[in-house]
């Protein structure tokens, strides 16, 4: 597993988290997926909130993480204030995050990633992302045209360039947008949900359900949340040569609480190296914006 899959988690566990998945536990879960793969991703889009929406300027999130319960990093993201952009409003966000090295596995590695948001659509329209680990520099430009199902990449590796232009079956997400589209929906225990998201180079299918709501405990005090599980799978098409990892599906719940601020709480999930645990440390409200109409 490399760091930039333990940074992807932590900024997916902002959607949202739950308890681990024992063997029985990921095998049925596994099942479910290849069952509800004949339905198509774009059937199980989830409705927006109608009035206001749980997030605005000024809020803040911070999360740290752990492997096998050695510290693995931290995250802070925040909501910043409007812009305009081509005469249209939007919003950006922004995440700090920093891993540290885990049991010799890898060096120390610091992300920066900023989206932007179209405000009534809840998509993202363009993402840029900056990682350093170790002497090397990975980059990403990522546009998104909501409405096209299209993802253009413009990515570099020590100013090495590479372009992509990668299809989807409906609006794709990045891990940053991932965390608003999330909290800006309506949903329902039992609901099946589906997800296209963008992550180095790869689309990631998610899908899951919601399966209920129960107590949980963070640093951050406790919460009354709605629990998730899910599986993510890389959409590798004709692809050759990557690496079995990356086929692997990757199992994970999440908890996002049930009141207005649908705050994404904790994040568990197992690797080939152990578990993950993502967990919220300190949240600070911001202005809820108004849905417009």
């Amino acid at each position: 597993m490399r760091a930039t899959w333990v940074m992807g988690l932590m900024l997916v566990a902002m959607a949202g988290a739950a308890q681990a998945l024992g063997p029985k536990d990921r095998i049925a879960l596994q099942a479910r997926h290849r069952v509800s793969t004949e339905t198509g991703c774009a059937t199980l889009r989830l409705p927006q909130q109608v009035e206001h929406l749980p997030y605005g300027p000024g809020e803040s999130l911070s999360y740290e993480a752990t492997l096998n319960g050695v510290t693995a990093g931290t995250a802070a993201m925040r909501f910043n204030e409007k812009s305009t952009e081509a005469g249209h409003l939007v919003y950006s966000a922004e995440v700090k995050a920093q891993a540290n090295p885990v049991v010799q596995l890898w060096g120390k590695m610091q992300a920066q990633l900023v989206t932007v948001l179209d405000p009534d659509l809840g998509l993202p329209l363009r993402m840029e992302s900056a990682t350093h680990q170790d002497k090397n520099l990975y980059t990403e430009a990522v546009e998104f045209s909501p409405g096209k199902k299209l993802v253009a990449a413009h990515t570099a590796v020590n100013g090495s360039p590479m372009k992509q232009s990668l299809s989807v079956e409906t609006d794709a997400l990045d891990v940053l947008s991932l965390v608003y589209y999330a909290r800006s929906r309506m949903f329902e225990v039992g609901q099946p949900f589906c997800i296209d998201l963008y992550q180095s180079r790869l689309i990631w299918r998610i899908r899951g359900t919601v399966r209920g709501r129960e107590t949980v405990e963070t640093d951050a005090g406790p919460f009354d949340a709605y629990v998730a599980t899910g599986v993510a799978v890389a959409q590798l098409g004709n692809q050759k040569g990557a690496p079995a990892i990356i086929k692997e599906p990757r199992p994970f719940t999440t908890w996002m609480t049930a009141d207005e601020d649908r705050i994404p709480v904790l994040l568990k999930a197992p690797t080939p190296l152990g578990e993950v645990v993502v967990k919220l440390t300190r949240f600070e409200q911001g202005r809820r914006l108004a849905r417009a109409h």
